[in-house]
């Protein structure tokens, strides 16, 4: 299975050089058992800048000598600009909730993350 077909329930087919990302959710409840204020996970997860691509336009990291190096596909974490990020209103499979979604460029990508790592940006980071 796909990792939109897993977290979105469909294929979306991105144009140009569009990248699809769900953004990094954050634990409700902290490691001795306080549950977190909704409010404070919303303000994290919109303000964090760590994502999953979840799709890929069909010119992104293309035609640019400057993305050979770190050209990302579907299912890597990444550090993105969070300037001109568009936010979108998919909702996830399996659940009324609304996952942040964010479509951005290709050249707002920062860096890749491996997946162990990603306790070092996000401190209460869902697992």
């Amino acid at each position: 299975m796909s990792i939109c077909m897993e977290h979105l329930g469909f294929e979306p087919e991105l144009k140009g050089s569009a990248i699809l990302l769900k953004s990094a959710l954050v634990d409700e409840v902290t490691s001795t058992g306080i549950i977190k204020p909704s409010s404070y996970i919303r303000d994290k997860e919109i303000g964090t800048s760590i994502g999953l691509i979840l799709a890929i336009g069909n010119n992104a990291f293309k035609g640019r000598d400057h993305f050979a190096s770190y050209e990302c596909k579907i299912g890597d974490w990444v550090e993105y600009s969070i300037y001109e990020r568009q936010p979108s209103s998919i909702r996830l499979k399996k659940t009324d909730a609304k996952p942040i979604c964010y479509y951005i460029n290709d050249e707002r990508i920062l860096s890749r993350i491996k997946e162990e790592d990603l306790k070092y940006y996000i401190d209460d980071l869902k697992s």
